[in-house]
């Protein structure tokens, strides 16, 4: 566990699950991003000190949509990231 991490259980902090889309240059990724509770995702994006975002009960496609893999985690890396949005049902 990193320092983040383990601050974050020291003090009791509970992660928010919210069901995102998230588009880099090359991939679609559906899944599930685990968000520390009370933090706006927009926070989160911004923090310097927070490179990756833990996804689960991820799947991986082309940008065209062609499913590519799934996994049931994934870390994405934020500087990456083209697009992020809550997935609509």
């Amino acid at each position: 566990m990193n320092d983040e991490g383990e601050r974050a259980a020291a003090l009791g902090m509970k992660k928010e699950r919210v069901e995102v889309v998230v588009l880099t240059h090359r991939f679609r990724i559906e899944g599930t991003a685990h968000f520390f509770q009370k933090t706006r995702v927009s926070d989160f994006l911004n923090r310097p000190d927070v490179a990756f975002i833990p996804m689960t009960e991820v799947v991986l496609s082309t940008l065209e949509g062609r499913e590519l893999s799934r996994h049931m985690f994934m870390c994405v890396n934020k500087s990456e990231i083209v697009l992020l949005a809550p997935r609509e049902e």
